[in-house]
């Protein structure tokens, strides 16, 4: 009995110490991405003159966060500076530096360092850029499954819910649905702006509305109008088969020429081609936990459904989504990097770990460019798989 109770302790110490590690771990990498400009920065962290104290780097904390793609003005320094750990800005491009090997060491103006793991293509720093490359690999994953869930789980659920309850909808309730639909399609039409393609999405976008009213207008015998039974379900699941019909790759180079290449466009290419996994898992999990006796028993009792859903549906739920939305995460960051290295990604001057890796197919003999960027992916994915093993285990 008493090995038994120590047994026991031992295996909740050593929960509580998996649990504290991998929160440090997940803390490490957030505090490394969000502060990288303290880390690896050109920019100086402090520097003392005859006035006072400057503060650069600090400074230029909220561009970074923003992604701008251009360094900042290099100004001189008057006074004693101290620089980051690796004193190069990730995106500072400096073409005298071009393919230095790991270790290579420079001196220039007021500050001296070593390219640790060497250059790009551009005379980039491959360490800053694999810093750098960390907070777009975050972005790019997070923002990609957070899209795709605020779209995908709701549809997913509303074709669960009309599966079983028909929806219908008064015709005058229909109308502000299409004037919303027709801005929205408009609006979109307008952003684009190319006059031709505008002047015939206006008229795709008037005649979709039309059918679509027209499609589910149903008349009474007295000739006024009634009630709409709209099949969502259906509706939606057409629409997730409609984007799995078309390949990945080539809803890639559609939207990539549409959007261009811009990071706030990748996430959205990528979680278009994330959406129609995201509405089927969530559709049949809906179908699950519908069917469960307290969920029908909450149904019953004439609960409102929002407040199934938020308060007992949605927390079913989210164990199996959890998951779902790590393997997004890795999906997404490893799309991003393919893309970046068939130069279809992000924009040009913007680092990432597949641009750098990308670097490489200008000069085959630079092997730093393949292995450094890749063994980081290669522990993000690792990672995150391991942090998926543990939720699904705890």
């Amino acid at each position: 009995m008493i090995a038994k109770n120590q047994n026991s302790d031992k295996d909740h110490n050593g929960k509580k110490s998996r649990r504290f590690g991998l929160w440090a771990v997940i803390v490490f990498v957030s505090l490394l991405a969000l502060f990288r400009p303290l880390i690896a920065n050109d920019q100086a962290l402090i520097v003392i003159t005859d006035s006072g104290y400057e503060f650069p780097a600090f400074r230029e904390l909220p561009s970074h966060w923003m992604l701008r793609s251009e360094p900042p003005v290099t100004i001189p320094i008057e006074g004693k500076a101290y620089f980051p750990l690796i004193a190069f800005h990730p995106q500072r491009i400096d073409l005298d530096q071009r393919l230095l090997p790991p270790g290579a060491q420079i001196k220039a103006q007021a500050k001296s360092g070593r390219h640790w793991l060497g250059t790009d293509q551009l005379g980039r720093d491959v360490l800053a850029g694999i810093i750098h490359g960390l907070y777009i690999a975050i972005i790019i994953g997070l923002g990609t499954m957070l899209l795709a869930f605020a779209i995908g789980i709701p549809l997913g659920w509303l074709a669960s819910w009309t599966k079983r309850h028909s929806l219908s909808i008064a015709n005058w309730k229909l109308v502000p649905f299409l004037l919303w639909l027709f801005s929205i399609l408009v609006f979109n039409n307008l952003v684009l702006g190319n006059s031709l393609f505008t002047a015939i999405g206006l008229v795709n976008s008037l005649v979709f509305c039309i059918s679509f009213f027209l499609l589910f207008r149903n008349k009474s015998g007295k000739g006024k109008s009634s009630s709409i039974q709209i099949p969502f379900d259906r509706l939606i699941f057409q629409f997730a088969a409609i984007i799995d019909s078309i390949p990945g790759l080539l809803w890639v180079l559609i939207l990539g020429a549409l959007f261009g290449p811009s990071l706030s466009g990748l996430i959205l290419i990528i979680a278009w081609v994330r959406l129609p996994e995201i509405i089927r898992l969530s559709q049949l999990e809906a179908d699950r936990i519908q069917t469960l006796p307290w969920s029908e028993a909450a149904i019953v009792a004439g609960i409102p459904t929002t407040r199934i859903w938020w308060k007992h549906w949605w927390p079913a739920q989210w164990p199996v989504m959890q998951t779902i939305f790590l393997f997004g995460v890795i999906s997404g960051v490893v799309l991003e990097s393919t893309l970046s290295f068939l130069g279809l990604g992000l924009p040009y001057g913007q680092v990432s770990w597949g641009t750098l890796i990308n670097g490489a197919r200008t000069d085959i003999s630079a092997w730093w460019l393949v292995l450094f960027p890749g063994i980081m992916l290669l522990l993000f994915i690792q990672g995150l798989r391991a942090l998926s093993r543990y939720l699904a285990a705890n």
